[in-house]
C-alpha cells in the first residue's frame, strides 16, 4: 500500500493498492495509420529553391550575380526533367551543388542560406532518384 494524499490540507491520506496485475480493460493502442501523403514532385522542389534564392538575394544574404547563377542551374535541371531526361538533370544538379560550394566558399552567400538550399539540393538528388 502507498499513502496518497486526499487531495485536502486536512494531512489526511487514503490508500492506494499497487499491484502487478494487468488491468481488466486496457487502453487500446493508437494503431499506426497509413502515409497519405504523396511523393514529392522535383519540378515543386525547384520552384521551393527559386523562391528561396529569390528571397536570400532581396534580403541581401546572397549577391544579385550568384542568384542569377543559382537560378540559372536550376533551369537547366528543370528542362532536363521535363525533357524527361533525369540522367542529364541529375548531372546538372550536381553542378548546381558544385556552383553553390563554390559561391559559399567565396562568402558570395549566407551560412544559412547555403544550408538551406543545400538540403534542397538533397531533397531534390533524392526525389530524381526515386523517379
Amino acid at each position: 500500500m502507498i499513502a496518497q494524499p486526499s487531495g485536502t490540507d486536512s494531512g489526511h491520506t487514503t490508500d492506494v493498492a499497487v499491484t502487478d496485475e494487468a488491468s481488466a480493460s486496457p487502453s487500446p493502442s493508437p494503431s499506426p495509420k497509413a502515409s497519405t501523403a504523396r511523393p514529392v514532385r522535383p519540378t515543386d522542389l525547384i520552384k521551393g529553391m527559386q523562391a528561396t534564392i529569390d528571397w536570400l538575394v532581396r534580403e541581401r544574404q546572397m549577391s544579385d550575380d550568384a542568384g542569377d547563377e543559382l537560378r540559372g542551374r536550376l533551369r537547366e535541371v528543370e528542362e532536363a526533367i521535363a525533357d524527361d531526361d533525369l540522367d542529364k538533370a541529375r548531372e546538372k544538379l550536381r553542378e548546381f551543388a558544385e556552383k553553390l560550394a563554390r559561391l559559399r566558399k567565396k562568402d558570395r552567400i549566407s551560412g544559412n542560406g547555403y544550408n538551406t538550399l543545400a538540403a534542397g539540393a538533397g531533397q531534390l538528388a533524392q526525389a530524381l532518384t526515386n523517379r
